[in-house]
């Protein structure tokens, strides 16, 4: 069965939107750094803007390298990729927080996970589960 829809403006979600996202590693080759971060959320329609709650739940291991950070890549189709930041610790460590911004036409919102750290003095992002959410 095919279904076909038709009409100029996507559909609208009726509330909060829910997404959860993460990124795992388990050490590695040259260090036993490791990173688990869990970032859940709601994205909500405000008009032609959005809001974006979230909470980033994280537990590191560090090992040697460059401080560890989690992170969370988000934004809409009429904006850039923004950013949300904060320290990895050696212990479970929860924080949240509140972004809103431009709502694209298609009413779509994109949210990525991530982790930086590494060996000796380099570091490099590590970036886990991206979804898209429509509000």
């Amino acid at each position: 069965m095919m279904v076909t829809l038709s009409g100029g403006n996507p559909a609208t979600a009726a509330g909060p939107q829910e997404f959860q996202v993460g990124y795992y590693h388990d050490g590695g080759i040259f260090t036993n750094n490791r990173y688990d971060v869990y970032i859940s959320g709601t994205v909500t329609r405000h008009g032609d803007q959005y809001e974006l709650k979230a909470i980033v739940q994280t537990e590191c291991r560090h090992d040697s390298g460059p401080s560890q950070e989690w992170k969370l890549a988000f934004g809409s189709s009429d904006e850039n990729w923004r950013y949300v930041s904060g320290s990895c610790h050696d212990y479970e460590h929860r924080v949240s927080f509140t972004r809103t911004g431009p709502l694209g036409s298609d009413g779509r919102v994109y949210v990525q996970a991530g982790a930086y750290g590494g060996r000796s003095m380099f570091g490099s992002w590590g970036w886990g589960d991206q979804k898209s959410v429509w509000v």
